[in-house]
């Protein structure tokens, strides 16, 4: 029997390579954005239906879509941008995901994946952080995030469907564009092979986990599959300071640009990265592409995509 799947957000960056995967595995593919994807991003395969998550009328889209499974990645991800605009943040990302999740429920969904953040855990107190940790969000992003895993569990209590909220840690890849939907290894990828000089916050001693996309994929259609519901962390365990990120990413592109410092803007959280030992048990899964092979792939990319 084939798999039905729905995949809102499925025009961005990790949206588009998990609409790849599960055209590539056999399912019927809907995805729900309100963007139509690049050519880079569009599988001929999948449907496309242009909605905003926060419209009514995506209950109808999703009960005509029948899916077997929701993985819910649309969101507002412009951290820096929801501390200056709270209110559109947590309209897209907690009413526009308690569209998605009631539209799920009516349908009947046997399975609901969520596309969360380790933004949730805010500053942690030591790292590598688990599920377990204290989650004290420090932006209204991640406060979204929070707030829209917490509902998906009420939906959970409720009746008896498989839901599960992936905590991703920093994912990078192909496809991922040096704008406010990037990353510092996106960003930095684009500037440099531009002949620019990217900026570099404080003096770059601040750390996160960078994992590659294909092993987020890897996670997102684990969880579908699994038998257990709840809160995951998606990452590698490997804290990186920004600074040598960008030494790794000018080496691999052989360029002897310096960065520009940015004294004046300072990250929220100082320090993180992802406890996988839980997911790694429940579910089998763990990374596969280490940090410098996934930058060596995403700079082969960028220099096709700039060409």
């Amino acid at each position: 029997m084939q798999i039905s799947s729905l995949v809102t957000g499925g025009s961005g960056f990790i949206g588009s390579h998990l609409v790849d995967a599960l055209v590539h595995r056999g399912d019927r593919v809907v995805v729900v954005d309100w963007v139509e994807p690049t050519a880079d991003r569009r599988n001929s395969k999948a449907e496309y239906i242009l909605c905003d998550i926060r419209d009514r009328k995506l209950e109808h889209i999703v009960a005509n879509a029948a899916p077997n499974i929701v993985f819910h990645l649309a969101a507002h991800i412009d951290d820096r941008a929801s501390v200056l605009d709270p209110i559109m943040n947590a309209e897209h990302n907690e009413l526009g995901s308690i569209n998605v999740f009631a539209s799920a429920f009516a349908a009947k969904v046997q399975s609901i994946v969520f596309a969360s953040s380790c933004a949730v855990y805010g500053m942690p107190e030591s790292v590598p952080v688990s599920e377990f940790a204290r989650c004290r969000p420090r932006t209204p992003y991640g406060i979204s995030k929070f707030a829209a895993e917490t509902y998906l569990d009420s939906y959970a209590l409720c009746d008896d469907i498989h839901t599960v909220s992936l905590r991703f840690a920093n994912v990078y890849g192909p496809r991922q564009y040096g704008n406010t939907e990037a990353g510092a290894i996106a960003i930095f990828t684009e500037k440099l092979l531009r002949g620019e000089s990217p900026f570099l916050n404080g003096d770059g001693s601040t750390t996160r986990d960078y994992v590659f996309v294909h092993d987020v994929v890897a996670a997102l259609i684990a969880a579908s599959a699994s038998a257990v519901s709840g809160v995951y962390n998606v990452g590698t365990g490997r804290e990186i300071p920004t600074k040598a990120l960008y030494e790794m990413i000018a080496g691999e592109i052989a360029t002897d640009i310096r960065p520009t410092p940015r004294p004046e803007v300072k990250d929220a959280v100082m320090r993180m990265s992802l406890d996988i030992t839980a997911i790694r048990e429940a579910m089998f899964w763990r990374p596969t592409v280490e940090l410098e092979e996934g930058i060596r792939e995403t700079i082969a990319w960028y220099r096709k995509f700039l060409a």
